[in-house]
């Protein structure tokens, strides 16, 4: 185990040719690689410290991965799903920024079967969760899409090319919305003026009656 290479902010970029691993996953992508292959990687800083990803490629670790090269032939998807398993960020050191070190990792104990067992046990949980993964990317490309159009939207209106007023709302147009408002805030103030009348008449009434 050991940690990714040093990567200025200005060196990342939204994208680009080789991803860049942080401690939370990609952070963006820059124009070379320090790993080539299939490799693990933890998380070692931040809230989330101690999550694990597989990845495959040529690809940037920062300095806030920690880079994982089983040796003796372990089988890499059984290994990843073991450091999952063992939920790491349980060990990361309590502070502003939480963190993990390696050194802390290197000294935990698991159990390890031989490694046929573990290409059985990577084989069957890779079929058990292969609709569940399926979700998940397809729950993760939804949320990208709509953050396009998000953002597309938002662009359109500032730069005049969508007429804010035109657009439909639930339930009716922006202006229809302002107009059912405006009707709705006369309507309480006809009734609330209705009742002050009403009482005020009723105190006269109960004035003439004491009288």
């Amino acid at each position: 185990m050991k940690a990714g290479e040093n990567i200025t902010n200005q060196s990342i970029e939204p994208s680009g040719d080789f991803p860049v691993y942080g401690g939370n996953g990609i952070r963006g992508y820059t124009s070379g690689f320090t790993h080539q292959g299939e490799f693990i990687l933890i998380g070692r800083q931040g809230a989330l410290c101690g999550n694990v990803h597989l990845v495959q490629g040529r690809f940037w670790a920062s300095e806030h991965a920690v880079v994982v090269s089983p040796y003796g032939g372990h089988d890499l998807q059984w290994f990843a799903g073991l450091l999952q398993a063992m939920n790491l960020n349980q060990y990361s050191m309590a502070a502003a920024q939480p963190g993990l070190s390696v050194e802390r990792v290197l000294n935990l104990w698991a159990p390890v079967p031989p490694a046929e067992e573990q290409r059985r046990i990577a084989e069957y949980a890779m079929f058990a969760t292969s609709r569940i993964r399926s979700a998940i990317a397809a729950a993760r490309r939804e949320i990208e899409l709509l953050r396009e159009y998000r953002e597309r939207l938002i662009a359109d209106v500032v730069t005049g090319k969508v007429d804010a007023r035109s657009v439909k709302c639930e339930g009716g147009s922006v202006n229809e919305e302002n107009e059912q408002g405006e009707m709705e805030w006369e309507s309480q103030n006809e009734d609330d003026e209705a009742e002050d009348e009403l009482e005020g008449e009723m105190r006269e009434a109960d004035t003439d009656e004491g009288v």
